[in-house]
């Protein structure tokens, strides 16, 4: 999934395995960010508009530990992001090893399994023709 992915990229990021890599940006859909905004636990009751992004900024504090912000741009025509409190964080800064503890632990360990069925009964084979005509 693809917040296994950005947390794998704030890990390299953390230790100097990102390849000279300071950012990662990934295109996708409303419904793309809809679900990771479900997934965190972010209330935000309106479909995402074109154009919107998730921004998952990594901070490293004073103390040398680090924390994640989360900034969502919901206008396509504004510079200005909002910024999303996650839950049990108790201010915008959202300490890392919380964000790993909340979420890591829910994320799949097996795709596989996970995206098994047993349910489906019968399988069909792909189109690989397909015919379009005009009146």
């Amino acid at each position: 999934p693809l917040l296994r992915e950005i947390l794998q990229n704030i890990e390299n990021l953390i230790s100097n395995n990102a390849n000279g890599r300071k950012a990662k940006i990934y295109f996708g859909h409303d419904v793309t960010i809809s679900a990771i905004l479900a997934y965190l636990g972010v209330n935000y009751v309106h479909q995402p508009p074109f154009a919107s992004g998730l921004f998952f900024d990594l901070y490293q504090q004073d103390d040398n530990s680090y924390a994640i912000q989360l900034e969502y741009l919901n206008i396509t025509n504004s510079r200005s992001t909002h910024i999303m409190t996650l839950p049990e964080c108790f201010n915008a800064m959202c300490p890392l090893d919380t964000f790993i503890q909340l979420y890591q632990a829910k994320l799949p360990q097996d795709m596989d399994k996970e995206c098994e069925s047993t349910k489906i009964q019968r399988t069909f084979p792909r189109i690989h023709h397909v015919s379009f005509s005009s009146k």
